[in-house]
């Protein structure tokens, strides 16, 4: 890699150049009808390379790095400086003392792990649900990945981190059943995440109907980690706060939510921690999003920072960009209470396992839609009482952290659709269910 950027510098000769190396390497094996359906495992480089010139910012991508194809993409590159405009918000390439060679979340086992050992954790779940009649699905899947960004202003930032993922959902008669682990290590208890996924199946064997409505909802963390995310990328992004576009552009400063509610984006020694400077390569600040439920911050680039005031965090996406900046390391500080006791505490409510199929309806209140999915539950008098069929929510993230009730003692990570969040249980008041299934 490091060869690799040295040359496409000595072609970038007097123009400024920054590049964004990404290494990926990823292995998955997938379970389907209680049998190993798919192996895969995929070894990826790819560059983006950004110049500037005169006020202008051009930016190709490339995967071939032989010198004719980087000679062909800096010929077309320089010769499109002709014909593009200078450029009003412009910045020109950081400059940073700091230099950062990140490996905490790197795991040498976990990038290393074996087909065979991924077939041996199918082999034991599929032959226990084919003995039971159950049936078996899910994935398991490690990986790792690296970032140098490097520019001819003296930048070089590296990270390098690993992953592992084990997603299991078990269908026993017309029920499902669904647990899942995410970590940066091969720390995961296979067992534990297997034996939560058959006794939710076994209890959703056969659901029973319920009206949709208004709900208290004992939410597990992967549900709440939906909720978290959504409202990290749409209430905290610098560019939807200049632009309105965020609940956050009324609410700095004011407290809209609980006491015992603290967001923070912390990608530097949290719970959801991750690369830790951004795609500029400016190290990240760990940043208080809400604090004792008042609004406090919002993450900013460079250009987020100049035109609000705030600090720039080192949240810059890959420039130049239309998004502006994101939170992308968020997590939600923990209760006293573990799940279980959640559960004990809640009256009349409904358990939910799982999200599914989650969109954003209205960006400006976080107003979501989906459907529960592989384990929803009767809870009356604080025992389970039954499973019962799948409901879609139309519901406000911005209202439901409102009416949290209660906050769970473990926060459990999960990679999401805006980066990495970790968030624990929650207990949620009138929790709005828009419509029911047959399923």
């Amino acid at each position: 890699m490091e060869k690799t950027i040295e040359k496409i510098f000595n072609r970038a000769k007097n123009t400024a150049c920054e590049v964004i190396f990404f290494k990926n390497k990823n292995s998955l094996t997938r379970i389907g009808d209680n049998e190993i359906s798919q192996n895969v495992f995929t070894d990826s480089e790819y560059a983006d390379v950004r110049l500037q010139k005169d006020g202008i910012n051009f930016k190709f991508s490339l995967n071939k790095f032989d010198d004719e194809s980087l000679d062909t993409a800096f010929k077309n590159a320089l010769l499109s400086f002709k014909y593009m405009k200078k450029e009003n918000n412009f910045f020109p390439l950081l400059k940073t003392q700091v230099k950062i060679d990140y490996k905490r979340h790197y795991d040498e086992e976990t990038a290393n792990l074996s087909p065979a050992f991924r077939a041996e954790k199918a082999k034991k779940i599929v032959s226990y649900c084919a003995k039971k009649g159950m049936t078996a699905y899910g994935i398991i899947s490690n990986g790792s990945s690296e970032i140098i960004i490097a520019n001819t202003n003296g930048v070089y930032q590296r990270t390098t981190e690993t992953s592992l993922n084990y997603d299991m959902t078990i269908k026993y008669g017309l029920g499902y059943g669904a647990a899942s682990a995410y970590s940066n290590k091969s720390d995961i208890n296979y067992e534990e995440i297997n034996a939560r996924a058959i006794e939710k199946a076994q209890i959703s064997k056969n659901p029973s109907d319920i009206k949709p409505g208004k709900y208290t909802v004992v939410l597990e963390p992967q549900p709440a980690n939906e909720l978290l995310s959504f409202l990290g990328y749409y209430g905290f992004s610098g560019l939807a706060y200049v632009e309105k576009r965020s609940f956050v552009s009324e609410a700095m400063g004011k407290k809209i939510f609980p006491d015992f509610i603290t967001l923070t984006d912390n990608a530097i020694d949290g719970k959801a921690a991750g690369m830790p400077f951004d795609f500029e390569g400016w190290p990240k600040e760990k940043v208080e999003l809400i604090s004792e439920g008042v609004i406090k911050n919002i993450v900013t680039d460079r250009s987020i920072a100049k035109k609000t005031g705030f600090r720039y965090t080192g949240h810059s996406l890959p420039q130049p960009n239309s998004n502006g900046s994101i939170a992308m390391n968020i997590e939600m500080k923990e209760g006293n209470k573990s799940l279980e006791d959640m559960i004990k505490d809640c009256e009349k409510g409904l358990l939910i396992t799982q999200f599914h199929y989650t969109n954003c309806l209205k960006p400006k209140d976080v107003e979501m839609t989906g459907m529960t999915r592989n384990g929803t539950f009767l809870i009356e008098n604080g025992k389970i009482k039954k499973a019962v069929k799948n409901l879609r929510f139309t519901q406000s993230a911005i209202e439901a952290f409102k009416n949290i009730k209660c906050v769970g003692d473990k926060a459990e990570l999960f990679g999401g659709y805006f980066g990495k969040s970790a968030c624990p249980a929650l207990t949620i008041k009138d929790f709005n269910f828009s419509s029911g299934t047959e399923f």
